[in-house]
């Protein structure tokens, strides 16, 4: 037997090993046995102990400098704890621990402390081998100086909350002759250039675990581009967290002043008036949130996107107040922001950041919805350049009714003796107060009621140029910056509203009985549940993720990261509002529930910062601009494939290799590795109870990029017309990226002991299983069926109707 487990050493102590790390507050901390108890479900993660300082594939390195060849796991209190007080309670229940563990452990070492009781090694060994587990019980003194440490033994009548996974016992005892430990722990470099002394080959740079926003410090590369390359961004992996938990502390709180106001708003009685009331208002100004993002010398809160994200999550739980402070903060006060110049910041900032004024954004127009260059609102400039004279109409302004301020946008129209390419789209604060500016009443909306949606009239309105923003013609580029930016606000209150309703659904499932059970009990219900949770997973893994970035990288483009998550936060919540509903049954139909209101909001936010349909060409376009021009010689050969048998015999094979994951070890992308030399192994970067999950997305990576090159090659310039292949590029896109940070934050939650972390690992894997399935049905789509779809719509277009005869037709 030993020698089989030795044999299974030798072959795999250098190649089994996968490599998983934590930020700087989320060591695997494992307290010193000072710790009198181990019931207990909270870890202080900034208290003394031991834990990993660097890794890499061959073992790891402890805080006090000791070194350990071969694979390790160490378990925080509150993610393992055996318990087990004395050697009598060792049992097939209290070793079922043990079985469970993925992955699968081949030998255990059980350390018997200072226990007196008669430890039953037969029984013990009986209940090891039926599950074949190798298992061996030894006196703790066997080890001298190694019993110290809870990741390396389990040992009775102690803090048993670890194991030291191994191929055998002969890895053990090279181990003990292996590992030197000092006795008062020793300052370690902060990259330490090697793990162990060797010389040759097997010689590898230790890893450091990252800081806790390093993940966003070293590149600026769009994330999603890399997916039409095949490759993934292994930033997606690490997922970023706040430096302190002070700091997470502080955003919760907030987090839940905020939720605790918002809750006493009487949202029924503002969606029955349409009207949200001056206390209301009062009272959203009093908490300084007209201010959230504006600088501090401003009069503003000055969050930063991780605390505003927490805000939104709260404020989304009301339409109305979410979508006037939205075009307040994002839109209005943003355009100023990152438009305005020092002296427009200082006139108009502090009014709007101490709610004195609000402000609306006026873009949307009737001829101009997606298409934001299709405005028609003029502006012509007066012959000595001091004033401009707008005129034009602008539709539903949210915030019209009760703004002083307006950033209206209008086309400048050039001078007689100017281009008429030189007429460009501007933004131009003004005031309400203006001779010529007209409002409509404020309009009766299906969704979001009380945000006082009206259209404005500019007749002949006079704003001095002191009140351009930017320069004349950069009015366009503002706007996408602005509605770019918004989008993480609407995702977050989509998360928010999103995880709120889930406590309604739930407790209606234990409440409501049929056929004598709660609807709990039901499989079906029990389904609906389950998306729940996972959509939430999904969308608030992204929220943070992108919010992280930004923080470390305040001027990173993020544009197709945003735009994906948008898309799939409000789809999510329009789909998991009308699960909810179905829940409820005739109730979800009562103004009594909220249901219907939030299925009304939810429907609303499907159009704000975008429709769906437009974010979906955004990122598959983008992602063909961006790949395109890479591959372009390499098509120009494949669309005449009979002149290039070499080049079309490589691409055949690539894309049978890739849908047979032969290069799946070969996806992860980014500056770890161009520069650090880190493994393209998606598994190799995240906890190894996801190494089966890593290497189907990798295959699938793989397979979407085949997908990208045939469409390239097939349709060549005209892709961009094909709409329905961008769609499903895009929802592949999304899918990808969601499943990536998903599984990076839980594989960070299950790395640092998170309370439910098991339960994190489940959402995340059951996340993954079902965006697969959706991958791969975009990926194994019908062949023709865009061409039908297309022939069938081109027959009701042209006969604008139904065209098809009644069931009951005869001709006879």
């Amino acid at each position: 037997m030993f020698r089989r487990i030795a044999s299974i050493y030798r072959n795999n102590i250098f190649s089994s090993s996968v490599r998983f790390g934590s930020g700087d507050i989320g060591h695997l901390v494992l307290p010193g046995k000072q710790t009198p108890s181990v019931e207990a479900d909270i870890v202080n993660y900034g208290s003394a102990g031991v834990y990993f300082i660097a890794y890499n594939q061959h073992g790891f390195i402890l805080n006090s400098g000791t070194r350990i060849i071969g694979p390790c796991a160490a378990f925080p209190r509150n993610a393992m704890c055996w318990n087990v007080r004395d050697a009598s309670d060792i049992n097939e229940d209290s070793l079922s621990l043990f079985f469970l563990l993925e992955p699968k452990l081949e030998f255990l070492v059980i350390g018997k402390g200072e226990t007196s009781v008669q430890v039953d090694y037969p029984r013990i060994l009986s209940i090891c081998n039926k599950r074949n587990l190798g298992v061996e019980v030894l006196p703790t003194s066997y080890y001298g100086r190694l019993s110290r440490f809870h990741g390396i033994l389990v040992e009775i009548c102690e803090l048993n909350r670890g194991f030291f996974r191994y191929h055998g016992i002969q890895q053990f005892r090279r181990f003990s002759q292996t590992v030197t430990q000092q006795d008062q722990p020793q300052d370690v470099p902060d990259k330490p250039k090697r793990l162990w002394p060797r010389q040759g080959s097997l010689e590898v740079e230790a890893i450091s675990p990252p800081r806790s926003t390093s993940v966003a410090d070293y590149s600026s590369a769009s994330l999603l581009t890399d997916l039409f390359r095949g490759q993934l961004h292994l930033e997606l992996l690490d997922y970023p967290e706040l430096p302190k938990i002070e700091d997470v502390n502080k955003a919760s709180l907030l987090h839940e002043r905020v939720k605790n106001l918002v809750l006493q708003v009487n949202s029924a009685e503002i969606d029955r008036d349409n009207q949200l009331d001056r206390e209301t208002l009062a009272t959203l100004t009093k908490h300084g949130l007209f201010g959230l993002q504006i600088g501090e010398n401003y009069g503003g809160r000055n969050l930063s996107c991780t605390y505003a994200a927490r805000v939104w999550e709260a404020l989304g739980l009301d339409g109305a107040v979410f979508a006037i402070l939205d075009a307040h903060n994002n839109l209005a006060a943003r355009s100023i922001v990152l438009g305005g110049n020092e002296d427009q910041k200082l006139t108009f900032l502090p009014p709007l950041a101490k709610g004195e004024c609000m402000a609306a954004f006026c873009l949307s127009e009737l001829c101009s919805g997606s298409d934001l260059s299709a405005i028609k609102t003029r502006a012509i400039r007066s012959s000595d350049g001091l004033t401009y004279t707008i005129s034009g109409s602008k539709n539903w302004i949210t915030n019209g009714a009760l703004a002083s301020l307006l950033i209206t946008f209008a086309r400048v129209e050039p001078r007689a003796d100017e281009h008429e390419d030189s007429a460009n789209i501007t933004a131009f604060v003004v005031e309400r107060t203006q001779r010529g500016v007209h409002l409509t009443n404020v309009l009766d909306t299906f969704g979001l009621r009380g945000s006082n949606v009206t259209d404005i009239l500019f007749d002949g309105v006079k704003v001095p140029a002191s009140n351009i923003l930017g320069t004349v013609g950069s009015g366009l580029q503002l706007a996408q910056q602005v509605l770019d930016e918004q989008r993480l606000s609407i995702a977050a209150a989509c998360t928010g509203l999103l995880r709120y309703i889930i406590s309604y659904a739930a407790e209606h499932c234990l409440q409501r009985h049929q056929f004598g059970r709660p609807l709990g009990d039901f499989g079906l219900v029990q389904a609906k549940l389950s998306n729940l949770a996972l959509n939430v997973y999904a969308m608030e893994s992204a929220l943070f993720y992108l919010t992280g970035l930004l923080d470390a990288q305040p001027q990173r483009d993020l544009t197709l990261e945003k735009a994906a998550l948008k898309l799939y936060s409000s789809e999510a919540l329009w789909k998991g509002v009308n699960e909810c509903m179905q829940i409820a049954g005739r109730m979800g139909l009562s103004k009594e529930v909220p249901f219907e209101r939030y299925l009304r909001d939810a429907r609303s936010l499907l159009i704000h910062g975008g429709t769906s349909e437009m974010l979906r060409l955004l990122i598959a376009g983008s992602g063909l601009q961006t790949v395109g021009p890479e591959r372009q010689e390499e098509m120009e050969k494949l669309r005449f494939f009979t002149r290039h048998p070499i080049t079309t015999f490589k691409a055949t094979f690539r894309i049978r290799a890739r849908r047979r994951g032969w290069f799946a070890h070969k996806v992860g992308a980014g500056p770890k590795v161009t520069e650090g030399g880190a493994s393209r192994a998606l598994k190799d970067h995240l906890h190894p109870n996801f190494a089966l999950t890593a290497t189907r997305l990798a295959v699938l990576c793989q397979r979407f990029q085949s997908l990208v090159e045939a469409s390239l090659i097939y349709h060549k310039a005209s892709i961009l017309n094909e709409q329905m292949i961008l769609a499903r590029m895009a929802d592949c896109a999304v899918d990808l990226f969601l499943v990536s940070v998903c599984l990076g934050r839980a594989s960070r939650a299950i790395s640092i002991g998170i309370h439910l972390h098991d339960y994190e690992v489940r959402l995340a894997t059951t996340f993954a299983k079902v965006a697969f399935q959706r991958i791969e049905a975009n990926l194994n789509d019908l062949p023709g069926l865009d061409r039908d779809h297309h022939r069938i719509a081109s027959e009701i277009l042209a006969r604008r109707a139904y065209p098809v005869a009644h069931p009951l037709t005869r001709v006879w």
